[in-house]
């Protein structure tokens, strides 16, 4: 399941950052460096990859942060292109400025990948405390 929950996230951080050279061919006044220096790609994709190396290398942290990433990314495209309302943060793909089948294939993509990366890190075994962590101390046998 582990090379599942990677490959999953290696899917999703693709799919980011081909949503960010996509806003390239549908934006004229956008350049590269401004797209993916934004604050939403840095964090989304970053977060994304951290996950993705934690769980290769079976850190505690893997499946917490993989669970974590895949909901805030779905719940930050939801936000950006659900709200029916253009400002510094959101780009609607509904309404006036609709998005054309490309952008929604894009973002239906990334929203099943982030599906995807939930339900194979869901089956990924919970960390364990430490022996002789304060979680532990006490537990000795009766």
């Amino acid at each position: 399941m582990r090379e599942r929950t990677v490959l999953a996230l290696a899917a999703l951080a693709v799919l980011q950052a081909l949503h960010l050279l996509d806003e390239l061919r549908t934006d004229e006044a956008a350049d590269l460096a401004g797209v993916a220096l934004r604050p939403q790609p840095v964090i989304g994709i970053g977060t994304t990859v951290v996950a993705l190396i934690l769980v290769r290398r079976v850190s505690d942290l893997g499946r917490t942060l993989a669970l974590w990433t895949a909901g805030l990314v779905a719940l930050g495209f939801l936000l950006s292109h659900g709200i029916p309302a253009e400002t510094a943060r959101t780009k609607p793909y509904w309404g006036d400025g609709s998005a054309d089948p490309l952008q929604w294939l894009g973002v239906g993509l990334i929203w099943a990948c982030c599906a995807t990366v939930a339900v194979f890190a869901r089956q990924l075994p919970k960390s364990v405390p430490a022996e002789g962590s304060s979680m532990t101390r006490g537990r000795g046998p009766r």
